[in-house]
């Protein structure tokens, strides 16, 4: 438990390797995240670069699984990036409610994103529907697995 004078963190992004061995397997785990949820502040944001919700739909729902079970409320969400092409990514928030995907009243402008466009990210079509799946642990790094199944068309 953290001491009161110690102050947390109101945002954590999270963006790492694909989980493709067992030693990054541990970053994508409950062990983990729930570190993590434990050095938000209340009201803190967590955000998850989750690998393709298309290409590789076994593991980026199992990074929303893991992350929900460790008790943060969690709202998957993907964009195309030109590079990457449809990629997903997890806000949770601790307290178990799901984080709304919403701009700030007092945000300027942006090039790409809207609140049209940001309501549409969390919209998955029928053949990539949420997946629940056991979570992802040290001792069981399942999402491992899910990499090294490859890529799916």
């Amino acid at each position: 438990m953290r001491d009161k004078s110690e102050s947390g963190f109101d945002a954590v992004i999270i963006d790492l390797p694909d989980p493709d061995t067992p030693a990054l397997g541990r970053l994508y785990s409950m062990e983990f995240y729930g570190l993590t949820a434990a050095a938000l502040n209340p009201g803190g944001l967590m955000v998850v670069q989750s690998g393709s919700p298309y290409s590789t739909p076994d593991a980026y729902w199992r990074t929303v699984s893991t992350v929900s079970a460790v008790g943060l409320g969690v709202s998957p969400y993907h964009v195309y990036v030109p590079s990457f092409g449809d990629w997903g990514y997890v806000l949770a928030q601790v307290g178990g409610v799901p984080p709304e995907l919403r701009l700030p009243a007092d945000a300027p402008e942006l090039r790409f994103l809207d609140e049209p466009t940001l309501a549409s990210a969390s919209v998955f079509p029928r053949d990539r529907p949420r997946r629940e799946m056991e979570p992802s642990t040290l001792d069981r790094p399942r999402i491992v697995d899910d990499m090294r199944k490859g890529y799916e068309r």
